[in-house]
């Protein structure tokens, strides 16, 4: 359990990181007069799933926008 909690946090530090460069995305992106990128809920992250080519497609598409953004 300690080694999973341990693994948890690692992501969750993970996510905040990347949360933070959304914010300097996003205001890149106001600047150039596109919307801004947005959180999804697990709802929606979970209906966009379905059919969608599994995480690494969808991890690969982020990463190609934001290699775009810059």
């Amino acid at each position: 359990m300690a080694r999973l909690q341990t693994e948890l946090d690692g992501k969750h530090a993970e996510y905040e990181t990347i949360a933070k460069k959304m914010d300097s995305v996003n205001r890149i992106l106001d600047k150039r007069d596109f919307d801004p990128l947005t959180r999804l809920t697990r709802d929606e992250w979970e209906a966009q799933q379905e059919g969608a080519g599994g995480s690494a497609s969808i991890a690969g598409q982020i990463a190609l926008g934001l290699q775009v953004a810059f």
